[in-house]
């Protein structure tokens, strides 16, 4: 999945500009899975993980990406109850909103 990272600053004019980072998040087993189900354009949450690189070549350039290994997530905006699985159901989250990979 894909996380806009927006901050307002200053531009080279002087002029306050909004710009937006795009990070690449990574999260397997039940974090990624709860992920998919809760997490929604602009909804905020909380990552906690590492960064790790991944190279491979592409022909004869070759190619490194940046991601983010989420180990942790935290929804900091209620779930609401339209919220729902791909199923059509809903499910409640973890009651501390935690969505952690204990087998890491």
């Amino acid at each position: 999945m894909n996380v806009a990272v927006n901050e307002r600053r200053k531009d080279q004019n002087g002029n306050w500009a909004d710009h937006t980072d795009w990070i690449r998040i990574v999260a397997f087993g039940k974090t990624g899975e709860n992920a998919m189900k809760y997490l929604r354009k602009g909804k905020k949450a909380y990552f906690e993980g590492k960064l790790q690189t991944s190279k491979w070549k592409n022909g004869e350039k070759e190619v490194t990406v940046l991601n983010f290994i989420a180990n942790e997530i935290r929804f900091l905006d209620p779930i609401e109850r339209d919220d729902r699985s791909t199923s059509g159901e809903f499910h409640e989250p973890e009651p501390d909103l935690a969505l952690s990979d204990t087998n890491w």
